[in-house]
């Protein structure tokens, strides 16, 4: 089956002949780097032209990217409590994007720890100080952090429910009939082994997902 090499340069697509094909143009040198743009071999058989390979191209080119990062690969309870999560957004999309005030709202947190059936969703009652609480102008290429939550916060805040005060900023809970676990992180008494993470956010009436990522447990 023929191949056709397309040459993806985020920066522009170049059609080189008017006659039906497509021809990527790179500066050799004797050294790869890191920087170099990247081959994509595209299969012409299941696209009815070249111009639709191209189309969904661009389409992937620029994208506002979310993301949940986190500052440790483990959470030990009581001893990197501090250690956080956070969820961020680059906008990749080449020209500027404006964030609506309410754009939290929009925004779900869920976590899975490795024995649960099902991933919980992190209802937020109060959101942390530091989360985007106003109208934000992103400009092409800027990163932005939308929350962050401390590990502590993240998995202890239930435990508020049970005080006096009974104002817990967030609690877990999943779409299951039964009641949930407390957190990802622990059901029952028992620790997970590891814990799951994602977000997806609705932005413009387009949902945005960011990829998964792992955090183990350290009873």
């Amino acid at each position: 089956m023929k191949k056709i090499t397309l040459l993806i340069i985020v920066a522009t697509i170049q059609f080189v002949s008017c006659t039906g094909s497509v021809e990527s143009s790179v500066n050799k040198t004797n050294t790869e780097s890191d920087d170099q743009p990247k081959l994509k071999e595209v299969d012409v058989a299941d696209a009815e032209t070249i111009s639709d390979y191209v189309e969904e191209i661009k389409e992937n080119l620029g994208e506002v990217q979310l993301s949940v990062v986190s500052s440790t690969t483990y959470f030990s309870p009581g001893e990197n409590e501090s250690d956080f999560l956070s969820i961020q957004l680059v906008n990749n999309t080449g020209k500027s994007i404006t964030l609506p005030k309410n754009l939290l709202k929009n925004l779900t947190l869920t976590g899975q720890g490795s024995s649960q059936r099902f991933p919980l969703t992190l209802n937020i009652i109060k959101y942390p100080e530091s989360s985007i609480k106003e109208e934000v102008t992103l400009q092409s290429g800027e990163k932005i952090e939308l929350i962050r939550f401390s590990y502590r916060d993240l998995f202890y805040e239930h435990k508020h429910l049970t005080g006096r005060d009974r104002q817990a900023r967030w609690i877990w809970d999943w779409e299951a009939a039964m009641m949930a676990p407390p957190s990802p992180m622990q059901t029952g008494d028992s620790f997970e082994n590891e814990v799951v993470f994602s977000a997806e956010l609705m932005l413009e009436n387009k949902e945005i997902k960011s990829e998964k990522i792992t955090l183990d447990i350290r009873p």
